[in-house]
């Protein structure tokens, strides 16, 4: 039954129940693992033998995609990716903490009118940006210090998407705020999809960066990964802890170009229910 769980998490694709089991397929591996050492001590090597190899082997393409990926290049740029939440106790100190770092972009989700309020004086810090809302409690943005490509900035309310291109000195690139619902029986299935339709029209480098309410290895993540010819950067890191006691979720991610180096840090909750992820990458 384990083994049809874990081989199931990975028919996201074609399956919106496999993102679900996705979600949890590290779990449902350290199970597995537990009920092949009770097999062991009963005598049944063979199958404790078949049950581990199917349990490490699923999670091996976590292990594998937290990687630095080398040292990074001289053209290094700083992303700082924050679910706020919509009604965050504190979302003055996240301001604060976007300011100490002074990055290049930052991408935001959950961007209530609550928060808007309270992050006022550091959207005047980016007087280049995205503001994407599709209601008083949900928003996404994506803002910038540098100039955003002159008829770039777009905006898609349904999808929780906005992007713009933007001027790098002598080069462009992409940078996309996601929020993704939750998987299925939620419609992330079908949202991944349009965004990864969206993205993939998109011409140059391309960095998405956002909660995607899904793991590394989950199929909605893989999708929007092609579609932008991208990756997950650093390390693979708890961001969403409200059920560290059983289930440590890795769902919000900063994708950068397949040919990047990357490291990832995680800031502090800071009122929200999302960790933060500060990025630095190179182009």
């Amino acid at each position: 039954m384990l083994l049809a769980v874990l081989g199931l998490s990975f028919a996201g694709e074609w399956l919106p129940l496999g993102d679900s089991l996705a979600v949890f397929r590290t779990h449902i591996a350290a199970l597995t693992c537990g009920i092949a050492g009770i097999f062991v001590l009963s005598g049944g090597l063979r199958t404790s033998a078949v049950l581990a190899v199917f349990a490490f082997g699923s999670t091996a393409p976590l292990i594998v995609s937290s990687s630095t990926y080398g040292a990074l290049g001289p053209d290094t740029y700083t992303l700082y990716q924050k679910n706020l939440l919509n009604f965050g106790r504190t979302p003055q100190a996240i301001a604060d903490d976007i300011k100490a770092f002074e990055p290049d972009f930052v991408t935001l989700q959950e961007l209530s009118t609550h928060n808007l309020h309270a992050l006022e004086s550091t959207l005047a810090q980016f007087p280049n940006r995205v503001i994407c809302r599709s209601s008083e409690i949900r928003g996404v943005a994506m803002l910038t210090s540098h100039e955003i490509v002159e008829g770039t900035a777009r905006c898609y309310p349904q999808l929780d998407l906005a992007l713009a291109q933007v001027e790098l000195g002598n080069k462009r690139i992409w940078v996309a705020s996601v929020h993704l619902l939750w998987p299925f029986p939620y419609g992330q299935h079908k949202q991944a999809r349009a965004i990864a339709a969206v993205i993939s029209q998109l011409e140059g480098d391309i960095v998405v960066s956002g909660d995607f309410n899904m793991v590394r290895g989950g199929a909605s993540v893989g999708r929007i990964e092609r579609a932008a010819n991208a990756r997950a950067a650093g390390e693979n890191l708890t961001t969403y802890p409200r059920f560290s006691a059983f289930a440590p979720l890795a769902i919000d991610h900063v994708l950068v170009p397949a040919n990047s180096s990357a490291i990832v840090e995680r800031r502090p909750l800071l009122g929200s229910d999302h960790y933060g992820l500060l990025a630095q990458f190179d182009i």
